[in-house]
């Protein structure tokens, strides 16, 4: 881990160095990819560790007979579950939000 800081900040200052030694365009041009490289190295990484939602609602698979074809594998809501992140899997049924609620006048509402 320490040493792949280093080799960021490495990759940085040499690209600061490159920024301050330009003087064409085409040097212009070139530091400018470089940045544009590492903000798209580290988005792709946030965007690989993000925990998000689909558009898909999560009853997705369900039929009316109540059967739940399962969603592909690489589906938000699977990836959750294979994580150990089941927290969206047990709260999404609408018939069970009553237990959810501890007033018991406002559960029977």
């Amino acid at each position: 881990m320490e040493r792949e800081k280093l080799k960021r900040d490495l990759v940085r200052e040499a690209i600061t160095r490159m920024e301050d030694a330009a003087r064409t365009v085409e040097d212009f041009q070139k530091v400018i990819k470089a940045w544009n490289h590492l903000d798209e190295n580290r988005e792709r990484r946030e965007r690989d560790h993000e925990v998000g939602r689909s558009e898909i609602p999560l009853e997705w698979g369900a039929k009316e007979d109540g059967l739940v074809f399962p969603r592909p594998i690489a589906h938000v809501y699977w990836r959750q579950i294979l994580r150990g992140e089941f927290l969206d899997a047990i709260f999404d049924c609408l018939y069970g939000l009553h237990e959810l609620v501890e007033g018991e006048d406002i559960s029977n509402l």
